[in-house]
């Protein structure tokens, strides 16, 4: 939610202290609210959580790097470039049986939306499959076995 409600901390903010603080403090303003209203809890201090953020900056920054970049490159260099997606279509914000869906794009097409690389730029998309249908959480499953088969 706070990804699109564009007030989201992302991991290059831990790098710009000042950005970060602003991001913390603007974000606080509608957290705070709703903690105290809504929750009757106690509002949380920016400086806690700026100075949380910061204590994994030094280890987090050999791990950050600029993916649509790397995996952008990698394709120019004719490498193969292997991406993982879970869950399909049914689960899809945009496609799924909303509103039982998961908050991301899990479908062949995601996959650029996620990693930067352009759709055209995709070769090749290979689905496996399992043996036997599941759901996890509430929501519908049309295929679903209700006799000895579903046990």
């Amino acid at each position: 939610a706070d990804k699109v409600a564009r007030i989201g901390i992302r991991v290059q903010d831990i790098f710009d202290e000042s950005i970060l603080r602003q991001k913390v403090e603007s974000a606080l303003e509608i957290k705070n609210q709703m903690l105290v209203k809504m929750y009757n809890r106690k509002s949380i201090e920016a400086e806690q959580v700026v100075e949380y953020f910061l204590s994994y900056r030094d280890r987090l920054r050999p791990m950050v790097i600029d993916a649509e970049l790397e995996l952008n490159q990698a394709l120019s260099a004719g490498k193969n470039v292997l991406m993982e997606g879970g869950q399909a279509t049914m689960l899809d914000v945009d496609h799924g049986t909303y509103p039982f869906v998961t908050s991301s794009n899990p479908t062949a097409g995601g996959a650029s939306v996620g990693s930067g690389i352009g759709p055209t730029r995709i070769k090749t998309s290979l689905g496996i499959i399992k043996a036997y249908t599941t759901r996890v959480g509430a929501g519908p499953f049309p295929t679903e076995l209700f006799d000895k088969w579903g046990e």
